[in-house]
C-alpha cells in the first residue's frame, strides 16, 4: 500500500483488535443508559452516572446520521434532541427499577440539566490508552520532520493524530495536559508546553480551551493540521 493510506483504511486499524463491544460505541439509546446506571440512589451516586450517561449520549449523538441538531453550536447536548428521545425519562425509569426504588425525578432533572452544559468529552473508556497504542503503528511524515519534532513531541504529535482518527467525527479531538502528561510520563505543566509547541509549529490548533469543573474539568479541544501519518505494516516497514 502507498506511503498515504486511505483514510477507510487508516479507521479500520485504527479499530482493529478492539472488542466488538468498543467497536459498537454507543449505537442506541439502550447502550448509553445501560453503561450508566448508578450504583446507589445518594447524590454522588446519582452525579457520577448521570457524568457517564452525558458523556455517553455524546458519543451517540456525534456519530448517529439519524437525528438533526443533536448538537448546538458550542459542542454541548440539544435540549430538544434530548427531548425528542426521552433521554431523562428512560434512564430515570431504568436507575428506579435497578435500584428498586423510585428516584425522585425532579433531584434527577436538576442534577441532569445542571451537568449537560458542563460536560464537553464524549465518553472515551481507554481512549488514550487506545490512541497511544495506535500510534506506535505510525511512521513519520516530511511535514512533522520539517517541524524538527523528536522524542516526546513526536510520540505527542502521533498520539493527537491518532485521537483525530478515532474520534466519532474524525475531525478533532480532546486532550487534557494531565491526559498527555500521563501517557508521556511527563508532569502536567510540561504536557502543556509540549502542547503548545505543537500548536506554534503549526502541527494541531486549540479549539477550545478546557476549563476547571466540579466534575474534575473539561478537556481541551484540538485539531491536528497536517497530513495524517502512514502505517507501517506488519514487519515494521512501511505499508
Amino acid at each position: 500500500m502507498s506511503t498515504q493510506e486511505p483514510q477507510a483504511y487508516i479507521e479500520t486499524q485504527a479499530l482493529a483488535g478492539c472488542s466488538e463491544r468498543r467497536k459498537r460505541e454507543f449505537l442506541s439509546l439502550e447502550d448509553c443508559i445501560e453503561s450508566s446506571m448508578p450504583s446507589s440512589g445518594s447524590q454522588e451516586g446519582l452525579e457520577k452516572a448521570l457524568v457517564k450517561y452525558i458523556q455517553a449520549l455524546k458519543s451517540f449523538a456525534i456519530s448517529t446520521p439519524d437525528y438533526v441538531g443533536t448538537m448546538t453550536t458550542k459542542g454541548q447536548l440539544s435540549p430538544q434532541f434530548l427531548t425528542q428521545i426521552a433521554a431523562l425519562k428512560r434512564w430515570n425509569g431504568a436507575a428506579s427499577l435497578k435500584l428498586g426504588v423510585e428516584l425522585d425525578e425532579g433531584t434527577v432533572m436538576v442534577l441532569f440539566w445542571d451537568r449537560v452544559t458542563k460536560i464537553r468529552t464524549p465518553m472515551g473508556g481507554d481512549l488514550l490508552e487506545r490512541a497511544q497504542a495506535f500510534s506506535r503503528k505510525m511512521l513519520t511524515t516530511v511535514e512533522l520532520d520539517q517541524r524538527g519534532l523528536t522524542g516526546k513531541l513526536m510520540d505527542l504529535a502521533k498520539i493527537c493524530a491518532a485521537l483525530q482518527i478515532l474520534s466519532p467525527k474524525k475531525d478533532t479531538f480532546y486532550l487534557s495536559c494531565r491526559g498527555a502528561g500521563k501517557l508521556l510520563q511527563v508532569d502536567h505543566r510540561t504536557a502543556n508546553s509540549y502542547l503548545g509547541a505543537l500548536a506554534g509549529v503549526g502541527v494541531i490548533r486549540l479549539v477550545s480551551k478546557g476549563c476547571k469543573t466540579p466534575d474534575g474539568g473539561l478537556a481541551s479541544q484540538f485539531q491536528f493540521i497536517l497530513p495524517l501519518p502512514p502505517l507501517k505494516d506488519s514487519d515494521g516497514a512501511n505499508a
